[in-house]
């Protein structure tokens, strides 16, 4: 199994704080292995860079809350007061793109129109009001 870019980072940024702190410049070989290994998988996956920056569609409870900058008691708030949806059905999992429409959509960034059963909206509406009945 092979070493992810989220790995990399963390490497890089402990033996680079090690360096500094313990002032230890012999290290200096390693963080330069590591920022050249980083480099390097870059170079091989230049899609890969975009997609860690997105959060993944399904988020924890605690990945949800960052999102939103709140805390996990305070994202519990949110769902208890409906301003975000709850967990899809039958996980522990929110799916970033409801939270992202339910937000859009307080935020009044939803273009105003006329009520279509078949637009997005009208589907976010549905899936709440039968998530809120299940919960």
């Amino acid at each position: 199994m092979g070493v992810t870019r989220e790995q990399l980072e963390r490497a890089i940024t402990y033996v680079a704080g090690v360096m500094v702190r313990l002032d230890l410049p012999q290290l200096a070989p390693i963080l330069d292995r590591l920022q050249a290994e980083f480099e390097k998988f870059d170079r091989e996956d230049p899609i890969g860079r975009a997609r860690d920056n997105l959060p993944p569609r399904g988020m924890t409870r605690t990945q949800a809350a960052a999102y939103c900058a709140c805390t996990p008691r305070g994202f519990d708030s949110w769902v208890s007061r409906g301003i975000v949806p709850g967990a899809m059905p039958g996980t522990k999992r929110w799916d970033r793109k409801a939270i992202d429409a339910a937000l859009d959509k307080l935020s009044e960034l939803a273009p105003p129109c006329s009520y279509d059963p078949e637009s997005p909206e009208a589907a976010f509406d549905e899936w709440q009001n039968k998530n809120a009945r299940a919960a």
